[in-house]
């Protein structure tokens, strides 16, 4: 895999998420923003070696949260971790998976999507709720655990799955790009 094709799509679709949150939002349960950055993941996760699938999923888990922050009043904090480790999560069980889809589906991206999602935000959710634990109490996040933030999280992942639709197919038209690795040369060891 091209490293740097990763690095160059993950900053369009992290500027476009970040950019565009007034188009992209929908105005339900506190506004529901897709997961843009989780559906090239998926992508890669779908067509890289393991390793390389993880990995990519670390590095833009990393990205992901070096560009959120999280509001613990009176402070704005930033918290590197709990998407960059649910991303890596996603990604290695989407692994596990990918021997029972088709690959160059979109709808296969769109389906894992919301599969490896549901995963990633649900270990987000336990991160984030492990530092308001009694011994770290001078730093709490208290964002995690409310049943507003697990029904926004819920829309979000159906809304990255219906996205991942037409931005799977973009994907998989641009494989070339990426450089992925054919059967035999998986096989070969490249």
């Amino acid at each position: 895999m091209r490293w740097l094709v990763l690095i160059l799509f993950a900053f369009a679709f992290l500027i476009i998420e970040q950019g565009a949150t007034a188009l992209l939002s929908i105005p339900i349960a506190g506004g529901v923003m897709p997961m843009l950055l989780w559906i090239v993941v998926v992508f890669v996760t779908l067509s890289a070696p393991v390793g390389t699938a993880v990995g990519s999923a670390l590095l833009v888990g990393a990205l992901f949260d070096l560009a959120n922050s999280y509001i613990v009043t009176p402070h704005e904090i930033i918290v590197l971790g709990p998407y960059a480790l649910g991303y890596a999560f996603g990604s290695y069980l989407l692994v596990q998976l990918r021997g029972m889809v088709f690959k160059d589906s979109p709808i296969t991206i769109a389906a894992m999507t919301v599969i490896g999602g549901l995963f990633v935000h649900l270990l987000v959710i336990a991160l984030l709720s492990l530092r308001r634990l009694s011994f770290l109490a001078d730093d709490p996040v208290g964002l995690a655990g409310s049943h507003d933030d697990l029904v926004q999280r819920f829309l979000a992942i159906l809304y990255s799955g219906l996205l991942a639709l037409p931005i799977g197919w973009l994907l998989i038209k641009s494989s070339r790009l990426w450089g992925f690795p054919t059967h035999g040369q998986a096989l070969r060891g490249r």
